[in-house]
């Protein structure tokens, strides 16, 4: 079954869906480090040389903009709200994300 019949199934039955788009390990170097591998990694060509920076570089945070922006387009997904820091305590620098919204300016 593909995402967007997942999607509206859901609606058609409105139910709603909790949509994780970041988990903990992508954003840390020490609990289930996996920032080796994100894109936002400058080691892979993306703006951040730490994890931290996602949250505060101008860049990062355009491109997670535009990120949100398809998947709400491409599943026409009309969300309730986002959940942006779901787990970022583990990454050690939760203070960074605590108020982070995608089109703030922190």
């Amino acid at each position: 079954m593909a995402v967007g019949q997942v999607f509206n199934m859901a609606r058609q039955d409105d139910i709603y869906i909790e949509l994780v788009l970041l988990n903990h390990g992508a954003f840390s170097a020490t609990v289930d480090p996996e920032w080796d591998a994100n894109p936002y990694n400058s080691a892979n060509g993306g703006p951040c040389d730490t994890p931290q920076c996602f949250a505060t570089d101008p860049q990062a945070k355009q491109y997670f903009q535009r990120r949100l922006r398809y998947i709400a387009a491409r599943w026409d997904i009309q969300p309730i709200y986002w959940i942006g820091n779901g787990g970022m305590k583990k990454t050690g620098r939760r203070s960074n994300l605590r108020n982070w919204r995608p089109g703030s300016r922190t």
